[in-house]
């Protein structure tokens, strides 16, 4: 029956096209709820009773209430009269069986958060189930056998069902757990090499503020407060990378400060006050922000590295452009002089 039930779910997961196994770690609690109740069916029909024992547990059932084939010999040797009818005493294994589906529903529960993949629960069922009705079905006295055989059916298909539930939910915890393990490697690799750039940012920086702290100290000494001194302390080497207007953004640069590093991507802009130059950004570690790859602790150095950028814009971009225009101007002028002379 479990099995059929099984079957029909995923034929209709498959036409509905709805996912299987959390439809099944779903369903299989509310199983387990009508296993726990339904087993005491047995107790009312007189029936899944076990082997003779004499214990707490023992129940008595009166011989003419029960089928002969599940009467065995130990039960007849032990056969209790009272109110002048014959009584059996054997295990109640209904009432084992749903002990056992109490347990595995509480065992899942405490599992439901901590489920590692879908499906994880309806297998832990499935074994957990297998196990038991393998161990009760052990003791049942109406055994189904293969034809020709002392196999009992029942008990081969729910050991199978233990086994093979068991080793899957293993090799998926395993391959969970390398996963995850790889997924922890990756991030703390990628964070190291962050904070390894971070770190020679910072390196960069630093060397640019010393660098500028020297060029102040060499500019007092000289006494002397125009920018051309502190061009040839740290002199400027601008190359125009691109030149396509897009987006605000004219042109853009690779800018190398004396011997120490070279700014790329500088960002030649234009709005209502000019020309301005942008410096590349960065995304923060571990926030939705960005900052300047580099700056300057000198407000002058800024000053002279912007006038620099913008001097290489207008030397290359912008004066090819006017000469061209001025050179277009003049071929108009001599054209309509030409026609001028002519009529």
């Amino acid at each position: 029956g479990l099995l059929g039930g099984v079957l029909s779910g995923a034929v209709y997961c498959r036409l509905r096209k709805k996912p299987f196994w959390k439809m099944a770690d779903l369903a299989c609690m509310g199983i387990l709820i009508g296993q726990i109740i339904g087993k005491w069916g047995s107790f009312f029909n007189r029936e899944s009773f076990g082997e003779y024992a004499d214990n707490i547990f023992s129940m008595q059932i009166p011989l003419t209430a029960v089928r002969a084939g599940e009467v065995t010999t130990a039960m007849r040797e032990n056969l209790q009269t009272a109110d002048g009818l014959s009584w059996i005493i054997a295990q109640p294994l209904f009432l084992y069986e749903s002990l056992w589906c109490l347990l595995v529903f509480l065992m899942l529960m405490m599992h439901l958060r901590k489920r590692v993949f879908q499906g994880e629960i309806f297998l832990r069922y499935l074994a957990g189930y297998g196990l038991g009705r393998a161990v009760i079905q052990w003791f049942r006295t109406d055994k189904v056998y293969f034809p020709g055989t002392e196999i009992d059916v029942s008990l081969v298909i729910s050991g199978v069902l233990f086994v093979l539930c068991t080793v899957i939910v293993t090799v998926k915890l395993v391959m969970a757990r390398k996963r995850a393990r790889v997924r922890k490697r990756r991030i703390e690799k990628d964070y190291q090499a962050e904070q390894q750039a971070a770190e020679q940012r910072k390196n960069a920086t630093e060397n640019l503020e010393t660098e500028t702290v020297q060029g102040e100290k060499y500019e007092s000494e000289q006494n002397t407060n125009t920018a051309e001194p502190m061009e040839q302390q740290v002199p400027f080497e601008v190359t125009i990378t691109e030149h396509n207007p897009e987006r605000g953004v004219l042109a853009t640069a690779d800018v190398k400060v004396g011997n120490m590093m070279t700014i790329r991507n500088v960002k030649i802009k234009e709005d209502d006050y000019g020309l301005t130059v942008t410096m590349p950004r960065t995304k923060v570690p571990h926030a939705e922000q960005y900052k300047d790859s580099v700056y300057f602790a000198d407000k002058s150095m800024k000053q002279q590295f912007d006038q620099a950028v913008e001097k290489a814009y207008q030397e290359n971009v912008l004066a090819p452009v006017l000469d061209q225009d001025e050179a277009e101007e003049e071929m108009e002028q001599e054209e309509s002089a030409g026609m001028n002379m002519g009529m």
